[in-house]
């Protein structure tokens, strides 16, 4: 169970960059032995900038309590750093091309197994072509690499290639 106090603001620098700050804490209760509750700040700083009216370029970084992958740790402090470029080509055909990398930070403490503290670092790149067929539906395309790091001998690449149909309404 999480409960969350933060607050935000939107800031436009002028009609082109927009800056985005989101700041807090988060108090997460475990069902555990091992811990019953646990404390951890909250930060997503990020901005966009149109550098034309059919390119937009944002990013940003974000600090957060997170879920972990490994089922012997109740949480991870995560920092990412994330980028996105998007280029609309006409009204009809879009592409995508994303950045992100997130390392999570993983205490002995919240493990009643693990020896020792460890990381994991995770990059994921992404690229989405997306054609609009209507309003609400669009065909997509698009190619996903992830590269996972592991001091818990859980390393990987793996790449993905997907086509689809999206609804958005």
């Amino acid at each position: 169970e999480s409960h969350f106090l933060f607050g935000g603001i939107d800031y436009r620098m002028h009609s082109r960059l927009m800056l985005h700050l989101m700041a807090g804490f988060e108090n997460r209760q475990f069902e555990s032995d091992i811990r019953d509750d646990d404390n951890s700040p909250y930060v997503d700083v990020s901005a966009t900038y149109n550098l034309s009216p059919q390119t937009m370029l944002s990013g940003g970084y974000r600090l957060a309590m997170s879920e972990t992958q490994l089922a012997t740790f109740l949480k991870s402090e995560k920092h990412g750093i994330y980028g996105t470029l998007t280029q609309e080509f006409s009204d009809k055909l879009l592409l995508s091309l994303g950045a992100s990398y997130n390392l999570d930070d993983l205490d002995a403490a919240d493990s009643a197994v693990a020896q020792q503290d460890g990381d994991e670092k995770f990059i994921r790149l992404t690229a989405r072509l997306a054609y609009r067929i209507t309003e609400i539906v669009s065909a997509e395309a698009g190619y996903i690499y992830n590269d996972l790091s592991s001091d818990f001998q859980r390393s990987y690449d793996r790449n993905r290639v997907y086509l689809g149909v999206r609804l958005d309404y």
